[in-house]
């Protein structure tokens, strides 16, 4: 089972390491690139080699010199991480090497819980990829409501992630109830493997 899950990850950061990859689907084009010369502040809760950081620089934070990505990341993996014995003093490294010449971009090693704990800014753009637990992306996404502005966009990644997991260990659920519960706040955008929405109050 191991070596499958390895395998089959090999196979998603492969595809999703490149950099066409974000501007190849819909809701990024629609959403995201349709407002690159607008000044965006963008949150992103989980990094990992920083390829969605760098593909954001290349197409949105190049156009508005103003535009701001802060990226939370622990570098030290979670439950998933497991499946693929990572080395994250390497995938820190290359994050680093990935953007340390770019100033628009602000490294936060630290957890997404105390991040927010400290957090008094708005966020016009909010990408959750973290912890895929249940209980984790609850908060996660509690947190980035709170953070998120009038007309601004949520993104959970992996919605259909490892199906046959236990429902606490995979991020369904979690984002299931939470646009339930918030129904009056939010408008789906999206909802396929990814889930956009947007906070309309």
């Amino acid at each position: 089972m191991k070596k499958h899950l390895r395998h089959l990850y090999k196979q998603i950061l492969a595809v999703r390491g490149k950099g066409s990859w974000h501007s190849e689907q819909p809701q990024y084009r629609e959403y995201l690139l349709t407002r690159k010369s607008q000044k965006l502040d963008i949150l992103q809760i989980g990094v990992f080699r920083g390829a969605f950081t760098i593909w954001l620089i290349e197409n949105i934070l190049v156009n508005n010199k103003e535009s701001f990505l802060e990226d939370v990341d622990t570098w030290k993996g979670s439950l998933e991480h497991e499946q693929m014995d990572t080395n994250f003093i390497d995938v820190e490294v290359e994050y680093d090497k990935r953007v340390k010449q770019h100033n628009q971009v602000h490294k936060n090693k630290t957890t997404s819980d105390n991040f927010f704990l400290t957090n008094s800014k708005k966020y016009d753009f909010i990408y959750i990829d973290g912890d895929h637990s249940r209980d984790q992306v609850t908060k996660d996404a509690n947190n980035a409501l709170h953070s998120c502005r009038v007309g601004g966009i949520i993104a959970f990644d992996d919605y259909d992630w490892m199906p046959e997991w236990q429902s606490k260990d995979r991020p369904k659920d979690a984002i299931d109830l939470f646009i339930e519960a918030n129904q009056s706040r939010i408008k789906v955008l999206h909802k396929e493997s990814q889930v956009w929405i947007q906070v309309i109050s």
